[in-house]
């Protein structure tokens, strides 16, 4: 929550208090530390929940308006103004789209890539070299985890919040 209220300008505070609230309810649920998507919002739209991309991304989370009412009717839950600007909703979708990826590709690189990248782009680029080549990493994946590492140096690792299944990478 100290993130989202330094950073997020565009939410009134209780606002913040509540989509960092389901941030670390979602985060938990999905086996992740909540400190990973504050990174991701960070490098996404610097905490702006009305950002949109050049590209049309929208939100905290920079969700395209397909990918978040696809992830919305995966998981039953209401899109009803078809765009992601309520923040609460935006981290929820954001949250479950991710942990879809990261069931799809099963290591936090590729998984913060075919975010960015979308997953049919990273399957070819897995496919043609076999791993993320640096510059393709470091095009996002490695601004994520360069701030989530920032993070973890300022509020250390939040507890039980890693499942059984997920591993960070050895550079953290």
């Amino acid at each position: 929550a100290r993130e989202l209220l330094s950073y997020a300008r565009s939410l009134p505070s209780h606002d913040v208090m509540r989509t960092a609230q389901r941030m670390t309810q979602e985060a938990a649920t999905a086996g992740f530390d909540p400190l990973l998507f504050v990174a991701v919002i960070y490098v996404e739209s610097y905490f702006d929940h009305l950002a949109i991309s050049a590209v049309g991304a929208e939100g905290l989370m920079q969700l395209m308006p397909a990918t978040a009412e696809w992830m919305a009717e995966r998981v039953s839950l209401e899109w009803p103004d078809s765009h992601s600007f309520d923040p609460t909703l935006n981290v929820t979708l954001g949250i479950r789209y991710f942990d879809f990826l990261y069931g799809r590709f099963g290591r936090l690189e590729d998984a913060l890539t075919a975010y960015n990248r979308g997953p049919a782009a990273t399957r070819y680029i897995l496919s043609t070299y076999g791993r993320l080549p640096h510059e393709i990493h470091d095009f996002y994946a490695g601004k994520v985890l360069d701030r989530y590492r920032g993070l973890l140096a300022r509020y250390g690792e939040q507890e039980n919040s890693w499942s059984p299944r997920g591993s960070l990478p050895s550079s953290l």
